[in-house]
């Protein structure tokens, strides 16, 4: 059976010069941002593995009475933009008749001179999507939340919880206090359109950002570019001074996916920070779907009994609600028991600490 494509990717070495490629047309056009386009040379050659597939039918019979096999593939305009050097580069790909290929298919591809408003629109969507990431960037570097100096340090933490001096602005109760979280994500927002930050500027484009895509609209039309090949969307870090765990090698902290879907009456960007807790760093847990954590850390014990009070979580165990952990159990000693303690908000599973086994935290289990 003969086969009318070509038998590898290759980049045609001729290119067509501006005007010439200005003219060339296409079937489709896609955008990414591409952190691995730093020149032309680069952007053309990753490219050049993004052309639309190719389709394939059956044909005509050839002499040994087997059909053919036909294939082709609409052309596609490929707009490459870095996103760190905010550099556009466009290009037309498509497949094209050999002769050196045995008259094959092979895929070439050309560089494109974009229209003097496609230039424009995708450079405002290079230049917005760079000051938004510049922008969380800074706000991460700049985030510390503090409460009142307390130093926790090995056995202090049971005099702290004892006295009533467990801290209160720490990552974990922020993770599971939803008002707290409320006002982080109404501060981040004020934050982000203060006298400095470059996205006051793009009030007029109605800017998009989501977890896979940025856009804008420029006049009457829309830009828009996938986030695929840069493999980074948009990340806010929150920081945070104290911990319920002493003796912590690094500060816990929050680790947010940013979206955002243009302005509201305010001027005011509308910002939804979603929380990624396998990121994250709390109660010193990281890297997890969601806490699981061991501990007999008085102040985690605090921590927990004092939400349960305002009814902001419900703590279970054994399947069972339960008001309070005891926060005066520890591990040392001979090997003991323990039970499981589930932390749910709003009916969904936040958490688990496992803790050693009193009447006071646990049911049968």
């Amino acid at each position: 059976m003969k086969y009318l494509l070509a038998t590898a990717v290759m980049v045609s070495a001729a290119l067509l010069n501006p005007l010439q490629a200005a003219s060339l047309p296409y079937h489709e056009s896609l955008a990414w941002f591409c952190q691995q386009c730093t020149d032309i040379n680069s952007a053309r050659q990753i490219a050049a593995r993004y052309l639309a597939p190719l389709q394939c039918r059956d044909g005509v019979k050839d002499d040994t009475d087997r059909p053919r096999q036909v294939c082709d593939a609409p052309s596609r305009r490929m707009v490459l933009i870095d996103p760190n050097n905010r550099q556009v580069f466009a290009f037309v790909g498509r497949y094209e008749f050999s002769a050196a290929h045995g008259y094959d298919l092979k895929p070439v591809v050309y560089d494109q001179l974009l229209s003097r408003q496609d230039a424009e629109g995708f450079q405002v969507l290079a230049n917005f999507y760079h000051d938004v990431g510049k922008t969380f960037q800074q706000l991460s570097l700049q985030s510390v939340t503090r409460g009142v100096s307390v130093n926790l340090v090995g056995s202090s933490t049971v005099a702290a919880a004892q006295t009533g001096q467990c801290p209160t602005e720490t990552a974990l109760n922020y993770y599971l206090d939803q008002e707290k979280m409320n006002l982080l994500n109404y501060s981040v927002s004020v934050s982000a359109t203060q006298s400095g930050h470059p996205l006051n500027q793009y009030l007029h484009v109605q800017p998009r950002l989501s977890s896979v895509s940025a856009g804008v609209t420029v006049g009457s039309l829309s830009y828009n570019a996938q986030i695929e090949m840069s493999k980074k969307s948009v990340r806010y870090v929150h920081n945070f001074a104290e911990s319920e765990i002493p003796n912590s090698v690094m500060n816990d902290y929050l680790v947010f996916e940013v979206t955002m879907n243009g302005y509201n009456l305010n001027n005011f960007p509308i910002l939804h920070l979603d929380l990624k807790v396998e990121e994250s760093k709390i109660a010193d847990d990281v890297g997890v779907a969601g806490i699981e954590k061991q501990t007999d850390n008085p102040c985690v014990a605090e921590t927990l009994n004092r939400l349960v009070a305002a009814k902001k979580i419900e703590m279970r165990s054994g399947g069972k609600g339960i008001e309070r952990i005891d926060g005066g159990a520890r591990f040392e000693g001979s090997p003991r028991e323990t039970c499981t303690i589930e932390i749910y908000q709003w009916g969904k599973l936040q958490g688990r600490f496992i803790v050693p086994k009193t009447k006071t935290s646990c049911s049968e289990q």
